[in-house]
């Protein structure tokens, strides 16, 4: 019964952490591809409004007309000057690879003219160039920029976008909200035409047609100091021409509130180590570890002992996130990559056994899957306790058997090995013998037949022990003559009993 009530308990605890893991995992899954679909009628709508068609416009006059400006030496040191003493360094520590200056100084005036005023020359810290509305330089621009950059601010902060871009039609970046190192330079030939942004652009300038926003994966992203970027593009058109493109980087602390419930883990049923994740088709993580979240460094020193490399344990240390990091080659990814949905008990990224339900994401311009797990050891705790109490339950219980078993022994087989005993005395020879009748059971019966025959025999006995007596009696009479010729009759003692005479015995029996 025990063995039978673990196993079916054990059934029973797989199955419903299944199924809660199943209905968590559709349901990040459900939330995130509405979000992405949500970002998509975001951009449909936004390259649609005449503030976004307006804006696209008039910086791309103004972009045109700063070719004619020029800086100072003064001013182009500065912009050099950031780049040497403020940006390289802090990509190259975040990168660890080693960073030439050359590529990425501005090739064009109008590049180095808007990296100097708002950049380089902007008053407000780096993370906070977007503050400055507009640089004191008088051009066009800087009008254009304090007329839109307050709204386009707006919608960022109010979408929870990292950041927006306007490219022209020859991929100048023209304008940013954030103000980092890609403002102004050039998508197709310029230091990021490699980047996934430069990919964004392309292939919004091939969706001109149809019109709909395009999606691109996330990948290191130098602008931004190799941090993980993706980035959503539509094509502004307006009378049939392609004005420009609007670019949305994606923000990655947007799809971890989705996934981890603004970190309420618990609150979702994931216990203390459930989590629900995102993987590529590269098999590197497209959302944060809970882990890593909760306490990185612990994270780190577990993920070195599954194979963490010491770069990619400092790019985790330094950046605080797993995204393009954190390899996860495991089998529930595997089938999830290759569209399967399903259960079952596995190995995780760290090669602790998990019970997970996977399934891929279907969102279009990316491959990623959805894996939603518990720890094997928290999600069979309750197995292990009800073992535990079963155990100790049935030892009680064994117990109160092996007590009850010996209590009912005495009173069924003492009175039997009393009669047995007694049985045996009364065979010696030993005639007081008598058992005690406790119960009105068989036992009891028998002891009280037992007792009946004991005394049966016991007065069988002594009739016959008189009769014998008598018998020993009469066998020692003595037949003697008297003196007088008479017959006498003797004991064994010597005691006459009678007497008759001669003639008296004539004709007696």
């Amino acid at each position: 019964v025990g063995g039978l009530a673990y196993f079916q308990g054990k059934s029973a605890v797989e199955r419903t952490t299944f199924e809660h893991l199943t209905s968590v995992r559709a349901g990040k899954a459900n939330q995130i591809e509405s979000y992405f679909d949500q970002i998509r009628k975001q951009a449909r709508t936004l390259v649609q409004s005449r503030m976004v068609v307006e804006a696209m416009a008039g910086f791309d006059e103004a972009h045109k007309e700063l070719e004619d400006l020029e800086l100072t030496d003064e001013q182009r040191s500065s912009v050099g000057a950031h780049y040497r003493d403020v940006y390289l360094p802090r990509l190259a520590s975040h990168t660890e690879k080693s960073v030439d200056i050359a590529p990425y100084l501005p090739s064009d005036l109008a590049e180095e003219y808007l990296q100097y005023h708002y950049i380089a020359a902007n008053p407000f810290p780096l993370g906070e160039k977007d503050l400055l509305d507009e640089a004191d330089d008088a051009s066009t621009y800087s009008e254009l920029h304090r007329t839109y950059h307050p709204a386009l601010k707006s919608i960022v902060h109010e979408f929870g976008y990292y950041d927006l871009f306007l490219v022209d039609g020859s991929g100048n970046v023209v304008y940013t909200v954030k103000k980092e190192v890609d403002f102004g330079t050039n998508l197709a030939d310029g230091p990021f035409q490699d980047s996934n942004l430069a990919e964004a652009f392309r292939a919004a300038e091939r969706a001109v047609v149809s019109g709909e926003p395009q999606l691109v994966d996330f990948a290191a992203y130098d602008p931004s100091y190799g941090e993980p970027a993706s980035f959503l593009a539509a094509p502004i058109v307006e009378g049939g021409w392609m004005l420009g493109v609007l670019i949305l980087q994606m923000p990655v602390g947007e799809i971890d509130r989705v996934m981890t419930n603004s970190r309420g883990w618990q609150i979702d049923g994931h216990g203390r180590t459930g989590e629900t994740y995102l993987v590529g088709s590269d098999y590197l993580m497209r959302s944060n570890s809970r882990l890593a979240l909760e306490d990185r460094e612990s994270y780190v020193n577990s993920s070195r002992d599954s194979g963490l490399s010491e770069r990619d344990a400092r790019r985790i240390l330094d950046f605080g996130t797993t995204i393009l990091i954190q390899e996860v080659r495991t089998d529930a990814v595997e089938s999830a990559l290759s569209g399967e949905t399903a259960t079952e008990i596995g190995r995780d990224y760290r090669g602790t056994e998990v019970l997970g339900s996977y399934a891929p994401l279907n969102i279009e311009g990316v491959e990623w899957a959805i894996v939603s797990e518990i720890g094997a050891d928290e999600a069979f705790a309750r197995i292990r306790s009800f073992t535990r109490n079963l155990v100790l339950g049935l030892s009680g219980l064994l117990g109160l058997v092996l007590l009850a078993s010996w209590f009912l022994a005495r009173r069924f087989v003492e009175p039997i090995v009393g009669l047995e005993s007694s049985a045996r005395r009364f065979a010696s020879g030993e005639t007081e013998v008598e058992v005690p009748v406790t119960t009105n059971d068989e036992v009891g019966r028998l002891a009280t037949s037992f007792n009946e025959m004991v005394s049966a025999i016991r007065q069988k006995t002594a009739d016959l022990k008189r009769t014998a007596e008598e018998l020993e009696g009469v066998s020692s009479v003595i037949l003697r003559w008297g003196p007088d010729g008479t017959i006498r009759f003797m004991n064994g003692f010597g005691l006459e009993l009678f007497g008759f005479a001669e003639k008296e015995l004539i004709g007696r029996p």
